[in-house]
């Protein structure tokens, strides 16, 4: 066949009856094979409104080209970027770090000599110690250009950069960072390679997450391998791998990194919640009730013993939520925001819960309730791409596609990485192809 004019006869036929779902599909079809992706996903939306949803082949495949463009447009954006970086979210930064047990720059901030501030990097130290994160790269730059030659904090100063570089979502700058960085420790005499080898195991950690950001699986899991070959008893090696295996879909695998985690740092909080987690989720997946009674169990537990850990209550809170156990997530959920009354994510978990309570049938006040404590979480954080794109998911709820899409502009604004950019692009599109086909079909949509 020939695409154009197959796409040119269907174009034609749907001028004649603008509601020839048949004609529709053809069309999509013929447009993918002419690589206009924007085009397909639009008329496989509106066949498959047509079909009243009740084709699984048209659905599987506006799905899959839906997944298809979404990836264009979120490699575009990601590269588009450049060294543009995000604006910094105080609670983010903090998440990230406290997810680190083990590392070594940020265990050294206690032991800071003053004295020592006119160099860039002891400048970035005292800047990640009072919390003024946007001066940190600015720092470690000037240790980086001024003291190149005699600094002996080069390879510590590059790995710092190569930190906030891959926060803010500057994916040029952490690529050239890790290369430096693991450069310079090669140059090192092998004393001071040794010495530095917990320094090391990090870099690998974050340059693994930097891959897995890029969809690089098998890049991403050969630098665990070599972070767990440098450093074998390094918690935070089993604790993020632990949440990839998660990410990734691998539950079945990710309990016993995290286990490892936790014998080897009993005291480290944030990875005892995790571990429980990742205990519930397996569960689930293996669909065994007296795993998750466990799970539950000594998540419980974890709470008691650590009653400072925000994330601790606030992952609890979503497996209750899960539960449709609505009291204790609420109580969950409450005793996290006291800790940390600026984590806009609590609030947004907080306004799922209030349609999680209403049922199959969330009313307009049950709506109106979520929505209020998101947009609290926008006021809170700015920065949180996770409210925004939820408040998008809660209109496209209500049908008001309109405004979702507004949302999800926002939220793709705020996106970190490739991946989290495929995910906002998949929810706009399908929101925006969803107006596409109100317009074609006559159908006025709310709001």
């Amino acid at each position: 066949d020939n695409p154009k004019r197959v796409y040119d006869d269907c174009s034609e036929a749907i001028t004649n009856n603008h509601k020839y779902a048949k004609a529709y599909l053809r069309r999509a079809k013929a447009a993918e094979k002419l690589l206009d992706y924007d085009a397909a996903v639009d008329d496989y939306t509106t066949a498959c409104i047509l079909e009243g949803f009740q084709q699984q082949k048209s659905t599987e495949d506006a799905d899959k080209a839906l997944k298809t463009l979404a990836e264009i447009k979120a490699k575009d954006m990601y590269q588009a970027r450049g060294e543009h970086t995000l604006p910094l979210s105080n609670v983010f930064v903090e998440s990230y770090l406290s997810s680190f047990c083990e590392d070594p720059i940020l265990n050294s901030l206690d032991n800071i000599a003053q004295g020592e501030a006119h160099s860039g990097y002891v400048s970035a130290l005292i800047a990640l110690k009072q919390k003024r994160y946007s001066d940190v790269v600015k720092d470690c730059t000037r240790e980086l250009e001024q003291h190149a030659d005699e600094s002996h904090w080069l390879p510590e100063a590059t790995l710092l950069r190569a930190t906030f570089a891959l926060i803010q979502g500057n994916a040029a700058m952490a690529s050239g960072d890790f290369e430096r960085f693991f450069a310079l420790m090669n140059e090192l005499p092998e004393e001071e390679r040794n010495k530095r080898r917990k320094l090391k195991a990090n870099a690998h950690v974050k340059r693994g997450s930097y891959h897995m950001q890029l969809g690089r699986k098998d890049e991403s899991m050969e630098d665990f391998r070599m972070a767990e070959q440098t450093d074998p008893d390094n918690a935070d090696v089993y604790h993020h791998r632990g949440q990839l295996l998660i990410l990734l879909g691998e539950v079945e695998k990710a309990p016993a990194d995290f286990d490892k985690c936790v014998k080897l740092r009993p005291d480290f909080a944030v990875a005892k919640a995790q571990s429980c987690y990742a205990m519930y989720r397996k569960a689930m997946v293996d669909n065994s009730p007296s795993a998750v009674t466990t799970a539950i169990v000594r998540f419980e537990q974890v709470v008691q013993d650590f009653p400072d850990c925000a994330e601790g209550y606030a992952l609890l809170g979503q497996v209750y939520t899960e539960r449709d156990n609505c009291g204790d997530a609420k109580d969950m959920f409450e005793k996290a925001l006291r800790l940390q009354p600026n984590n806009a994510n609590i609030l947004v978990h907080m306004g799922m819960l209030e349609l999680q309570k209403s049922g199959d049938s969330p009313s307009e006040d049950d709506f109106n309730r979520a929505t209020e404590l998101m947009l609290r979480a926008t006021k809170v954080d700015a920065h949180c791409e996770f409210a925004y794109e939820t408040l998008g998911q809660l209109e496209v709820q209500r049908g008001r596609v309109r405004q979702a899409t507004e949302y999800f502009d926002r939220a793709l604004n705020l996106a970190r990485t490739e991946l989290e950019l495929t995910h906002v692009f998949g929810l706009r599109l399908a929101a925006r192809s969803q107006i596409v086909a109100a317009e074609r079909l006559g159908i006025s949509l709310p709001g």
